[in-house]
């Protein structure tokens, strides 16, 4: 297998850990072409990392932050390996402490993809609420000028008061249907 092979499968690889499960179907169609192999390739990576363990469904990003968050764990993990390597040769490891981690490039924009989703996510949720707040206000505000017909009237004064203060040379007058109804009943006629 020639090396671009090995790399185009690799960034299909990368690009699939970011897609849903379930979602994959499309992606491998849309990267994969009619390409039997390299979809069969990718698919087989996957099944591995699932089957090993590494639980590479999970988000790149997500699964630095686990292993980050862990630190404690890996290093009572990473001992025990050593210690289990060395230990034909007489030698018992005492401590193993993770102190720096590099991140590759790609997961350092996989880490700043998902926050940058995370933090859409977060101003979608919070627009969606002024929404739910702003639509409950117009509600309250129609039940209380519906109670009056006066209010409905001083709302709308207060409306061309509004318009009327602004630079503009255009004013649109609103004329309630009640007004109309008469005018176009005697055109009909």
């Amino acid at each position: 297998m020639d090396a671009e092979r090995l790399k185009r499968i690799e960034e299909i690889y990368h690009a699939a850990l970011e897609i849903p499960p379930d979602e994959r179907e499309f992606f491998f169609k849309e990267h994969c072409g009619a390409d039997e192999n390299l979809r069969r390739e990718v698919k087989s990576m996957l099944a591995f990392d699932k089957a090993s363990g590494r639980f590479m469904d999970t988000p790149p990003a997500s699964l630095a932050a686990e292993m980050l968050s862990e630190r404690e764990k890996l290093n009572l993990d990473i001992q025990r390996i050593l210690d289990q390597a060395t230990d034909a040769w007489g030698i018992k490891v005492s401590n193993v402490e993770i102190k720096h981690v590099d991140l590759d490039e790609t997961m350092i924009r996989a880490i700043a993809k998902q926050a940058e989703a995370e933090r859409t996510r977060r101003a979608k949720v919070i627009h969606a609420e002024g929404e739910k707040q702003a639509a409950a206000m117009l509600v309250e505000a129609a039940h209380v000028l519906g109670g009056d017909p006066r209010a409905m009237q001083l709302r709308y004064l207060q409306t061309l008061a509004d318009i009327s203060s602004e630079k503009t040379s255009t004013i649109v007058f609103p004329l309630p249907l009640d007004l109309i109804k008469p005018l176009m009943d005697v055109r009909r006629e």
